[in-house]
């Protein structure tokens, strides 16, 4: 750059100089230069900024936390915290305080073992604060390890810590750490005073709510369970062919919230005692209000039927049209059922894979992205008796 340098009517002799500080606060420089400026003559000076082997006192400061996601429950998990505050300069600095701003709900416990500081912070909620000072030489660290108890409620919460610095500079920015606290379960339906969140999915004329309903007695060990018959509402009341009966049948949970669920696994104790049809689970489903016959619902299922040797348990995507009858087949898998018989089903979603087990074997592992989230459900295809009993739906940290 170009300077203009006073004039006079003596020689003068003057000094100029120049530093910078790079994005990851090491200092370029200083460095400086004389210039001898005759009276009435301009001059042009060129300075270089010169890396050199010293530097300041200069603060970094970062933080993690351990774990990340954790269960919203009373009383909340414990999370550890790591504040690392690190001189990158060659001179000692000085701090005169660390601060660290807990979210909404978290509670200071204890400091932890391996700690530079052991004495706790001022304040337990809110921001919190170790006063110094705390002299660091250059190229020190500086290490606070300390446990919080985490809200209960659910949510993404954020937080930052920085400190005050005496002498050197300070940190370009705080440094944040980020927990999620996650519904401990879902959903948990036993059928003994079913949520008032179910609902049946009713498109067709063959369709009928009284066809889900609960009987007590019907359950694993007698207990109630959630029962569905094609035939109820129909003349004669044994069929379900293409002329009466309900074919595509589905039952949907529409609580708070579902539609958002994400990466969940999805259990429930079913019994099927037809032949050559099928039942099943609904799961990461999306329903939307519209007409009669309208195609308003989405997501996958997982059906199995029984007394079949061959490719009996079968994994369905459902278009973005919604059409239940229309799926795309995304995998086939072998396994023995009985009629009568109760067995533990389970899905698991997380991301895009998708896995299902059968008394906690693992039948289908597979991937598929087009749908990320979305409630629960229970599906049948001309079923006369089919039963699912000890629902349980339970998030993946």
């Amino acid at each position: 750059y170009r300077a203009t340098m006073p004039t006079g009517d003596e020689p003068q002799v003057l000094s100029n100089e120049a530093s910078g500080l790079l994005g990851d606060g090491t200092l370029v420089g200083p460095d400086s230069v004389e210039v001898r400026v005759a009276p009435s003559h301009p001059m042009t000076v060129f300075v270089p900024l010169i890396p050199r082997d010293w530097a300041p006192a200069v603060f970094e400061i970062t933080k993690t936390a351990d774990p990340t996601v954790v269960y919203a429950e009373a009383p909340g998990h414990m999370i550890t915290y790591r504040v690392v505050i690190a001189n990158r300069g060659d001179e000692p600095g000085e701090l005169a305080d660390i601060r660290d701003t807990l979210p909404a709900g978290f509670t200071f416990d204890k400091m932890l073992a391996g700690s530079d500081i052991s004495d706790p912070p001022t304040g337990t909620t809110g921001e919190i604060v170790w006063s110094g000072p705390f002299a660091m030489p250059g190229g020190s660290s500086l290490t606070l390890i300390y446990q919080v108890q985490a809200a209960t409620v659910p949510g993404t919460y954020v937080n930052s810590a920085n400190v005050t610095v005496l002498e050197g500079m300070p940190p370009l920015a705080p440094a944040r750490a980020t927990v999620k606290a996650i519904e401990p379960i879902l959903l948990e339906e036993d059928w003994e005073s079913p949520s008032q969140h179910w609902r049946p999915f009713i498109n067709y004329w063959r369709l009928k709510p009284g066809q889900w309903y609960t009987w007590p007695g019907s359950g694993v060990g007698g207990s109630t369970a959630l029962k569905h018959a094609c035939f109820i509402g129909f003349e004669p009341d044994y069929t379900c062919g293409s002329e009466g009966g309900a074919h595509d049948a589905l039952l949907m949970y529409l609580g708070p919230g579902s539609f958002d669920w994400a990466d969940y696994r999805f259990e429930v104790t079913a019994r099927l005692n037809d032949t050559g049809v099928f039942q099943g689970m609904w799961f990461r489903g999306y329903w939307e209000e519209s007409e009669l016959n309208r195609r308003f619902v989405t997501g996958y299922y997982l059906d199995w039927r029984v007394n079949r040797q061959k490719d009996n348990i079968r994994l369905a995507r459902l278009p973005a049209s919604g059409d239940l009858a229309d799926p795309s087949f995304l995998d086939v898998a072998d396994y023995p059922l009985s009629a009568g018989a109760w067995y533990r089903v389970a899905v698991e979603v997380r991301g895009s894979n998708i896995k299902a087990f059968i008394n906690n074997q693992l039948v289908i592992d597979v991937n598929d992205d087009t749908w990320p989230a979305g409630t629960v459900g229970f599906f049948a295809y001309k079923v006369k008796e089919g039963a699912w009993d000890n629902v349980l739906v339970e998030p993946l940290e």
